[in-house]
């Protein structure tokens, strides 16, 4: 809808200290700053119900700086105005493309594994990836009388059920770690399964799913 970009360009002149010959002199160095304000609108149409279906509006500031020994080598150095221009508006893009598209993302869980010998067969149970029998000792944990080792046990259920892609239930096996068993580590956990049930949301919309 709109893309809108203004350039800046410094250069500047110094001294530094130099080795020559082993001894300390004064050199001119010369620099060269190229800065770049991008503001890129977007908006998409449903020309079926005459609507506006996303409007979203980026804006972008990056540099790009050298250094040498001439006025020239410096700004030899820099991109074009325009190729800097073009690399800001293709970022602007992927960021809106993001907005508006699944995307895939890598992530790491941790889980609890040691300190009790059940934990080490449920450990076992991971590595050869049966998740469903390390989940049946988790659960079983869940309602030990040790508190901890109970909280312990219901953080590992709330990994277990993300990992089947449940993620009501594994928000409801974080919250009674953390409230039940006061696991902190849970509450942490807690608000990043509520952000992808968030993120889940946006990718319904995203499929046309709603």
């Amino acid at each position: 809808e709109t893309f809108d970009s203004n350039v800046r360009l410094e250069q500047d002149e110094y001294d530094v200290e130099r080795k020559v010959n082993g001894q300390k002199v004064k050199v001119k160095e010369y620099s060269a700053d190229l800065g770049i304000d991008v503001n890129s609108g977007w908006r998409i149409y449903d020309p079926v119900n005459k609507s506006i279906a996303d409007m979203n509006i980026y804006s972008f500031d990056r540099r790009w700086d050298k250094t040498a020994s001439s006025p020239g080598e410096a700004l030899g150095q820099l991109p074009s105005k325009r190729n800097a221009i073009n690399q800001t508006g293709i970022y602007a893009g992927e960021q809106y493309g993001i907005r508006i598209s699944p995307v895939w993302a890598h992530v790491t869980r941790s889980y609890y594994s040691k300190g009790q010998e059940d934990l080490e067969l449920a450990k076992r149970y991971v590595k050869t990836n049966e998740w469903e029998k390390a989940a049946e000792v988790w659960k079983k944990l869940a309602f030990n009388p040790d508190r901890e080792l109970a909280g312990k046990a219901a953080y590992n259920m709330a990994l277990a059920s993300e990992m089947k892609g449940e993620l009501d239930i594994a928000r409801e096996w974080a919250k009674k770690s953390y409230e039940e068993f006061g696991n902190k580590k849970a509450l942490g956990y807690l608000k990043i399964i509520e952000r992808r049930i968030g993120d889940q949301e946006d990718l319904k919309r995203q499929m046309g799913d709603e």
